[in-house]
This record gives structure tokens, C-alpha cells and sequence, in this order.
């Protein structure tokens, strides 16, 4: 995920890669989906959920544990 990032992060602004552009930006919400599901299996899949919502949405669910 970092190396997507550094290499978003240096080509956003040309040009020149829209192609490439577009490729790491799908790489890079594919691996988000990859890490909210492996972060489900180690813990609450309902409070993970939660916290997906909030940074991804804004959403104000709370997300503290039962």
C-alpha cells in the first residue's frame, strides 16, 4: 500500500500518467477493502465496520464497544 501511495502521490499532478493514474487509485481502494477485511478477522467485525464508515464517510456511528 505505501509504494501505491508514493507512487500516486508522485504522478498526480501530470499529465502524463492518466492511465497509470487511474490503475494505482483502483490498486489503492481494492487494497483498503483487503485491509478492512483482514483487520475483521483479527477484531469486531461490527466496530471495524464502524470505523471504515467513519473515515470514509464522516459518519458519527459510535464505534466504542459494547
Amino acid at each position: 500500500m505505501s509504494w501505491n501511495f508514493a507512487a500516486y502521490s508522485s504522478i498526480y499532478q501530470s499529465d502524463h500518467f492518466q492511465l497509470l493514474r487511474e490503475a494505482l487509485k483502483a490498486e489503492i481502494e481494492d487494497n483498503y477493502i483487503n485491509l478492512y477485511h483482514l483487520l475483521s478477522l483479527a477484531y469486531n467485525p461490527t466496530s471495524i465496520g464502524n470505523i471504515k464508515n467513519l473515515i470514509q464517510e464522516g459518519n458519527d456511528t459510535d464505534i466504542s464497544l459494547p
